[in-house]
C-alpha cells in the first residue's frame, strides 16, 4: 500500500512540472513567449513526442512477445527450458508494461504541449485585417511559403 502511494505522489509530482514547463523561459503564460523561443521549444517537444510514440509502440511489441514466449513455455514438456522461456517471457512482459507505462504519458503530454505551441506561433504567422472599405482585406494573410490564403470582401 505505501508503494502505491509513493508512486502515486510521483506520478502527480511529474505532472505538475510537465504542466509548468514554460516557467523556464521567465514567463508565466505561453503566449508571452518569443517566437525563437517557440521555434526550439516546438522541436524539443516533437522530439519527445516521437520518443513516447516510440516507447510504446515497442513496449507492445515486448509485451505481446512475452506473452507469446509464456504462452510456449506453458505447453513445454522439458521442465528445464520451460523455466527459462516462462522467466524470460515474464521479463520481456514486464520490461514491455514498464516501457509502455512511461511511452504513453510521454507522449500524450508532448502531443497537448505541441499543440499549444502551434497555437501560439500562430500570432507570428497570421495577422488578420478588418476594414470598411473594399481596399482592405477582411480575412488571413498567410506566410508566402504556404500559398494559401483568405480574401474576403464586403
Amino acid at each position: 500500500m505505501k508503494k502505491l502511494l509513493v508512486f502515486s505522489i510521483l506520478i502527480l509530482f511529474t505532472f505538475s512540472v510537465q504542466a509548468q514547463w514554460y516557467y523556464k523561459y521567465g514567463v508565466t503564460n505561453v503566449d508571452e513567449l518569443t517566437e525563437n523561443q517557440l521555434k526550439i521549444a516546438l522541436q524539443q517537444t516533437t522530439k519527445r513526442t516521437h520518443v513516447g510514440a516510440t516507447l510504446t509502440f515497442i513496449g507492445a511489441g515486448m509485451v505481446i512477445g512475452g506473452v507469446a514466449l509464456f504462452n510456449n513455455a506453458t505447453h513445454d514438456n522439458d521442465t528445464g527450458d520451460a523455466i527459462g522461456k516462462g522467466f524470460s517471457g515474464a521479463s520481456l512482459y514486464s520490461f514491455g508494461f514498464i516501457s509502455m507505462a512511461v511511452g504513453i504519458p510521454i507522449w500524450i503530454v508532448n502531443g497537448n504541449r505541441k499543440s499549444s505551441i502551434e497555437l501560439a506561433l500562430v500570432k507570428f504567422n497570421t495577422s488578420s485585417y478588418l476594414g470598411n472599405n473594399s481596399s482592405e482585406n477582411l480575412g488571413f494573410k498567410q506566410p508566402p511559403n504556404l500559398g494559401l490564403s483568405v480574401k474576403i470582401n464586403f
